[in-house]
């Protein structure tokens, strides 16, 4: 069964994270192995393994409580999240609250944070945190719940030892380009005259896929505020108003 080791659980009492709070639910969950017998450390796994045990159970946790939104308050700074200050948040908060577990539940050091800067898709069948978000680009109308693609501006995750650690979707990775299905640039003028569109509403595809070259918002506010996009090729990029 699941649990949390009396040593833990002791230093957790020391930082007041309680038994109702989803920061020690989520630790209770993780299973980490209990400390050997004398041992000064707070649980017997090492520190990458506690990592991938605690990131999977932050997520689980996250798909039945959490809710992605565009922007993040500051109920979820400094472990708020983690202290049942807030259930909602964007990437960036996802993970400053996953390290902050890490560095003061775990006491595991030595962070810095990874970031994409820039309009980008995720690779396909991606499965995020929330789980009444099943993504956000189709390739076909309506088909988000079978690309299970994200289409974001910006990424933010965090960096321990060299693995990029990403909550929101539970798994590391080597370098940012393993995340990505496409970059977006901006669409050419010439696409852009021809569609009525504006610039924000249709990106071009820097990796073209089987679906097309370019990236049409097709409706505002779907989910949490998040636009929902679809992938069409030039030809088929329906006129503005049509």
């Amino acid at each position: 069964m699941p649990g949390i080791s009396t040593a833990l659980k002791t230093h957790l009492e020391k930082i007041k994270i309680t038994s109702g709070m989803p920061g020690y639910k989520i630790l209770e969950a993780a299973a980490l192995l209990p400390p050997t017998p004398g041992a000064t450390e707070l649980y017997g796994d090492s520190d990458s393994a506690a990592l991938l045990k605690v990131m999977k159970s932050f997520y689980t946790y996250g798909r039945s409580h959490f809710s992605w939104t565009t922007s993040s308050s500051s109920a979820g700074a400094d472990g708020g999240m983690m202290k049942g200050g807030t259930t909602s948040g964007a990437c960036g908060a996802f993970n400053a609250n996953f390290r902050w577990l890490a560095e003061h539940a775990l006491q595991i050091m030595g962070w810095s944070n990874g970031q994409y800067i820039g309009q980008f898709m995720t690779q396909p069948s991606s499965v995020c945190i929330d789980a009444k978000w099943v993504g956000n680009v189709c390739q076909t109308k309506d088909g988000y719940a079978t690309t299970k693609s994200y289409k974001f501006k910006d990424h933010y995750w965090q960096v321990h030892g060299g693995t990029n650690y990403d909550v929101c979707f539970n798994h590391t990775f080597g370098s940012a380009s393993n995340i990505i299905w496409s970059t977006l640039s901006a669409a050419p003028k010439t696409v852009l005259d021809k569609s009525g569109w504006m610039a924000a509403d249709l990106y071009k595809l820097d990796k073209p896929v089987p679906a097309g070259s370019y990236l049409l918002k097709v409706k505002d506010n779907a989910y949490g505020s998040w636009p929902n996009w679809q992938i069409f090729q030039e030809a088929q990029i329906p006129k503005k108003g049509k």
